[in-house]
């Protein structure tokens, strides 16, 4: 399974597609580092919260075997709220700036 790939079907190198990420988090004033595997930590965190805490569908949508491994997408209440919040402001940045 090809998460990003080119025009062509092709996969896309890591390093090409963190360069993208990167100019992306520049353009929504995200000073964090990027990757794609903060990427993929973030979309198991919002795959967690959205699904009200569903551990079993997190681990699903992921692809772990293990749910151990899952669990470390899970967050206190409090945290998961700030995640939220902090990821639509995000995502509204982008858009006006697209």
């Amino acid at each position: 399974d090809i998460a990003f790939a080119s025009s062509g079907g092709k996969r896309l190198a890591n390093q090409n597609i963190n360069k993208q990420l990167k100019k992306y988090a520049d353009m929504a004033g995200i000073e964090k580092p990027m990757s794609c595997h903060i990427l993929r930590h973030t979309c198991g965190t919002l795959v967690y919260i959205g699904t009200g805490g569903d551990i079993v569908m997190t681990k699903e949508v992921l692809g772990h075997k293990s749910i151990n491994v899952t669990q470390i997408y899970t967050y206190s209440e409090e945290i998961s709220n700030k995640i939220s919040k902090e990821t639509t402001n995000v995502t509204n940045k982008l858009v006006a700036n697209w």
